[in-house]
């Protein structure tokens, strides 16, 4: 293939998987609006935060009725529901309640798409990367058909606004504006708490602004919580919600965190069956892995001297940790990645290395198989027994996936070189 050749076929293969793109994303808002969503749980729960009632109430298909408006579909799909999420979603999803449920959920969506492409286009400004036009009709395929974004549209998610304020954080950290910076970072903390391990970052880069930033509007935060959720609601998320999360999701098919991968070898749930019931083997290792890779983690970052490039590496790396060391990850959250693999991205530009060419590429696809899909298929096939451990290891290409991306992220640390010999014996 010359040269000439190759642009015109990356287009059209670019605007194929662009029309195919459009088709899968119409058919996951379609999914959203008569599948019990994500979405769904935070609309109730601000409905019933509207009627003075508890978010984590179990809603009977009655009460459904009444909250969900507009959405006659999907109650008769669902005829329960009970919230699970934080309290802080349902004052965010608030002000949609002024909408039907089906109107709320395609604004939602679309705001999802629009924050999608904003994060890729704003992390390719900041990084000053230029993509010819066929690559970027390309790209842009490939990013329309990527399976955690169209999971994210068909789950109705809300990952895609935490990783705008995550990497907002980052730009305001780039600019010394540190204020907001922790600001962002608390109101991605109040939706998950996983991004709490940023402020390991700020701790060991000594961004004491910022840290100071974060406690201050996120104890705020939590005092408007407690005033509008209610201190009954907002204890029994901190007491009840988050261990049964914990309890039933730790090691359920889909979450590709380390800390899941282990529970699921010497645990197991209702759907996995482990290679040995050793549950206090895998509290252990997940204790143990979990301060190996935050150690680690601090440890990288503090040992670089401070040079912008260095503060941005060590930023995306925490993108990477945190969804690798989080008890719970799924696939809608992979947009967080979207900073590492801008800078790889630009490194593949500017200087292609071979080795971490391939292992950039194949983190790419590990982390992009349809581990939904699969988990779907596995159930189909040893339905009524569970799956067995060793069918189980299907999901642990994207956990392999991160600590791939991890290696080759922490490879960009630059050091300053040494200081020259004397030459007096000194």
């Amino acid at each position: 293939m010359n040269r000439s050749t190759f642009p015109r076929m990356a287009t059209a293969i670019g605007a194929m998987l662009i029309i195919i793109g459009i088709i899968l994303v119409a058919k996951r808002l379609l999914n959203a609006l008569i599948v019990s969503t994500d979405f769904a749980q935070d609309y109730v729960a601000a409905m019933a935060l509207r009627s003075g009632t508890s978010i984590y109430q179990r809603f009977t298909e009655t009460e459904l009725r009444s909250l969900m408006s507009g959405s006659e579909r999907l109650v008769h799909v669902r005829q329960e529901l009970q919230n699970f999420h934080p309290p802080f979603n349902a004052l965010l999803v608030l002000p949609l309640t002024l909408f039907p449920y089906d109107i709320a959920a395609l604004l939602w969506a679309i705001l999802s798409i629009i924050l999608y492409f904003w994060v890729w286009w704003f992390i390719g400004r900041e990084l000053a990367i230029t993509l010819p036009r066929h690559w970027l009709v390309l790209l842009t395929g490939l990013a329309l058909c990527w399976y955690p974004f169209q999971a994210h549209l068909a789950l109705g998610q809300l990952s895609l606004l935490l990783t705008a304020w995550v990497v907002g954080s980052w730009s305001m950290l780039r600019q010394r504006r540190d204020v907001p910076a922790g600001i962002l970072i608390s109101l991605a903390c109040l939706m998950k708490l996983f991004p709490g391990l940023l402020l390991v970052y700020l701790l060991v880069r000594r961004r004491w602004r910022a840290i100071g930033s974060a406690v201050v509007s996120g104890g705020g935060l939590f005092l408007l919580i407690l005033v509008t959720v209610g201190p009954d609601d907002t204890a029994r998320y901190l007491t009840s919600i988050i261990p049964h999360d914990a309890e039933h999701y730790g090691s359920v098919v889909g979450n590709f965190s380390l800390p899941a991968t282990i529970k699921r070898l010497f645990i197991g749930n209702y759907l996995v069956r482990p290679l040995v019931e050793a549950p206090p083997v895998a509290t252990t290792l997940v204790i143990l892995s979990s301060l190996a890779g935050v150690s680690l983690l601090a440890w990288q970052i503090g040992r670089v001297p401070p040079a912008p490039e260095n503060e941005t590496t060590a930023f995306a790396l925490v993108c990477v940790a945190m969804l690798l060391l989080s008890p719970i990850s799924w696939s809608h959250a992979l947009p967080l990645l979207a900073l590492p693999a801008g800078l790889l991205l630009r490194d593949l530009q500017a200087s292609p290395r071979p080795t971490t060419t391939v292992l950039f590429l194949l983190a790419l696809f590990l982390i992009s198989l349809p581990d939904f899909d699969v988990a779907y298929w596995l159930m189909q096939h040893y339905a009524p027994e569970r799956i067995p451990w060793y069918a189980a290891l299907l999901f642990f290409p994207s956990t392999i996936g991160l600590a791939l991306f991890w290696w080759v992220v922490s490879q960009r640390f630059q050091f300053q070189p040494e200081p020259p010999a004397t030459g007096d014996g000194r």
